[in-house]
């Protein structure tokens, strides 16, 4: 039985054999697995910056966007946890 991935390790897989396939779409954006990539890593990399550690809670209020998917997928990265 295979392990199950992270959220964080998902993202990064995807990118790596799906890079430039469309990892999200809306009415006025499509971001690839690449791109969604970089900017999760980018954003979990302030996270930590920040002093957010593993186990940490990350308040989030937002509406339904691609910043909402980005802040999920940095919170995993960093083993936080996304509330809101």
């Amino acid at each position: 039985m295979k392990p199950m991935l992270t959220l964080g390790e998902l993202i990064n897989r995807n990118a790596r054999t799906h890079g430039d396939r469309e990892a999200y779409v809306d009415m006025s954006r499509r971001v690839s697995w690449r791109a969604l990539d970089e900017r999760t890593d980018a954003l979990a990399h302030e996270l930590r910056r920040s002093g957010v550690k593993p186990g940490d809670r990350i308040g989030v209020i937002l509406k339904d966007c691609i910043e909402v998917v980005e802040t999920i997928g940095a919170s995993a990265k960093v083993g936080a946890v996304r509330v809101g």
